[in-house]
Formats: C-alpha cells, sequence, structure tokens
C-alpha cells in the first residue's frame, strides 16, 4: 500500500491502490457512514409517507361526505403510494443490511469480543426471532404494518367512497 505523508500536521493519509487493502478502523468507519445514511435515509422515507398519509386522510375526511368520488381518488392514491413506499422502505433495508454485515465482518475481524456491539445484537436478534414469536419488533416489521394498514384502510375507504358516489 502507497503511503503518503500529508503537508499538515504530517498525518498518514493512505492512497489506494491497486490490490491495496484499507486498515481496519477506516473499513468500519465506511462500513458505518454507509448504515448511517441508509438507516437515516430510511427514517425520512418513513416520515414523508406518515405526512402524506397523514395530509391524505384528513382530505379523505374532509370529502367523503360532499364529493365522495374525490374522496375514492384521495384514498386510491393513498393505497398506491402505501405500496411505493412499501417498495422504497424494502429497498433501504437492503442497503441497511448490507452495511450490518460489513460492520458485523469488520468488527469479528478487528475487534475483542466485547465491542462487537453491532454482531452480538444481530446475533441476539435471531435468536429472539427464531424462539419467541412475540419478540419485539424490528423496524421493518413496524414499518410493513404501517404500509399495510394504512394501504388496506385506504383502499376500503376508496371502496366505501365509490359506494357513497354511487348511491
Amino acid at each position: 500500500m502507497d503511503v503518503v505523508k500529508s503537508g499538515s500536521g504530517g498525518d498518514e493519509a493512505h492512497r489506494a491502490s491497486e490490490g491495496s487493502i484499507q486498515p481496519p478502523d477506516k473499513a468500519l468507519d465506511h462500513a458505518w457512514r454507509y448504515f448511517a445514511l441508509h438507516a437515516q435515509q430510511r427514517i425520512s422515507v418513513f416520515n414523508y409517507f406518515i405526512a402524506f398519509s397523514g395530509i391524505m386522510a384528513a382530505g379523505i375526511g374532509a370529502t367523503i361526505k360532499t364529493m365522495p368520488s374525490a374522496a375514492a381518488v384521495i384514498a386510491l392514491i393513498l393505497a398506491a403510494l402505501s405500496f411505493v413506499f412499501y417498495k422504497l422502505d424494502a429497498r433501504a433495508s437492503e442497503l441497511v443490511k448490507i452495511s450490518e454485515k460489513a460492520l458485523i465482518d469488520g468488527e469479528r475481524l478487528s475487534m475483542p469480543p466485547y465491542a462487537q456491539v453491532v454482531a452480538t445484537e444481530a446475533g441476539g436478534r435471531a435468536t429472539n426471532l427464531q424462539s419467541d414469536s412475540s419478540a419485539t419488533w424490528t423496524f421493518g416489521q413496524c414499518f410493513r404494518f404501517i404500509f399495510g394498514l394504512v394501504g388496506m384502510t385506504a383502499t376500503v375507504g376508496g371502496l366505501f367512497s365509490v359506494y357513497l358516489a354511487l348511491k
């Protein structure tokens, strides 16, 4: 690996060359930043979903008696948005899991067992999910439940609004 002295403070910077591997602390830092980025994106997507669905639910409630056809359209759009946000969350979940695996592998290679917090948590989570169906839910399980509940409620509300419009 090529090492280049930086101009300020004598710090060493590592320049990646063909076939070089980063030191464990830099690799773990990279994995942690990747994890933090995608975990934050996942929470942001969920927050936007909650905001949009609240606004749309208010629109459904405001129009269901006076303009049921408008309420039906809003409800069906909300049902579709629930599916879209579900798929966005699924992708974000994949990216978070990729970074969790990198963190676990990095911890196991470079840290003593007492400091392997991500690996310990992941191992415990897998054991709890296999042995106890009433175990604490993951973020993904909670998010999927909310997406499904809102999607089904919006679909039922949309169908009810169509019924009111045709009545």
